[in-house]
């Protein structure tokens, strides 16, 4: 009597083996597309009011091809296939978060905003952790990741591998050099000519952002220069406390005359200083703060001097 193997029934009724298997340079362009697509509304939102003036479809076409290339060259460069789902999928998540608070709160990403979020406390942090963020976060990032890791890839040896980048990475090169000699003046207008464009630009924009912050705060440390070490302390100690609301209006304040008592627990207490003139640099504690504190303007203040 003659017995069927039992994996051959397994293997008859799994379904990604029945699925073609991809290039995972493929399954990176794809990608890419997806990017510029899906997570890139803010920036084609904010570019429109120029590209439909210089150049419309033929220029949104040039921006959306210079985007895949550059990022799948990058791409290219930095991963193999072992690790390129991984790579993906970091982007994918990168990409969703980045891009629910581009479109929802209209912002774009830059250092500043990096170092606001990692000086957040964790009772802050909460309010950002809404119903409508998770279901986005779900959707937007979760999903795509599970069908990243579901798609069959082809079998490639390492020396394979090197050979097909070694055509590919010089064929995305020549590619790029012929969009910027064909088009690379329009594009760079458009980045030129639309204020803040390149901090809604995902992922480019976060990866940056993280950038600028490592090399500020862990590669380029600042000495401070100590003053007043020849001052003397009183033999009674004196506390003085400050109150800052950086992103709040004055004319919002009881202490500034609004008929709402909007300030109940300070009003309770005696000999209170209430500062008329102080502006603030913006609502980015991690700027507005340091620059309420000195004697620049929003013009002269810049964070990596003090």
């Amino acid at each position: 009597m003659k017995y069927k193997n039992p994996n051959q029934n397994l293997k008859r009724w799994n379904l990604t083996s029945r699925m073609p298997h991809f290039s995972y340079h493929l399954l990176i362009a794809l990608c890419c597309c997806i990017f510029g697509i899906v997570y890139n509304l803010s920036f084609w939102e904010r570019a429109s009011s120029f590209v439909n003036q210089n150049g419309g479809f033929s220029l949104y076409v040039s921006l959306f091809v210079a985007f895949v290339l550059i990022i799948w060259l990058c791409i290219e460069i930095i991963t193999f296939r072992v690790y390129a789902r991984y790579m993906l999928a970091l982007l994918f998540l990168i990409c969703a978060c980045s891009a629910f608070f581009m479109d929802s709160l209209k912002i774009g990403i830059n250092k500043s905003i990096i170092e606001s979020l990692l000086n957040t406390s964790f009772r802050e942090a909460k309010d950002f952790l809404s119903l409508k963020f998770i279901v986005y976060l779900i959707v937007a990032a979760f999903l795509p990741m599970c069908i990243l890791f579901c798609i069959p890839l082809r079998q490639t040896s390492f020396i394979q591998d090197c050979k097909q980048k070694a055509l590919i990475i010089p064929c995305l090169i020549i590619l790029i050099g012929t969009l910027y000699v064909t088009q690379g003046q329009k594009i760079i207008f458009t980045f030129k000519n639309t204020g803040g464009l390149m901090f809604v630009l995902n992922p480019i924009a976060p990866i940056r952002a993280a950038g600028d912050y490592v090399i500020d705060k862990v590669i380029l440390p600042k000495s401070y220069t100590h003053i007043g070490l020849d001052a003397h302390t009183l033999a009674k100690n004196k506390l003085f406390v400050l109150i800052i609301g950086e992103s709040a209006r004055a004319q919002n304040l009881a202490s500034y005359g609004y008929n709402k008592n909007t300030t109940p627990f300070t009003s309770k207490i005696q000999n209170i200083i209430y500062f008329k003139n102080f502006y603030s640099c913006g609502v980015i504690t991690a700027i507005s703060i340091p620059c309420m504190l000195t004697h620049h303007t929003q013009q002269t203040y810049i964070s990596t001097e003090i």
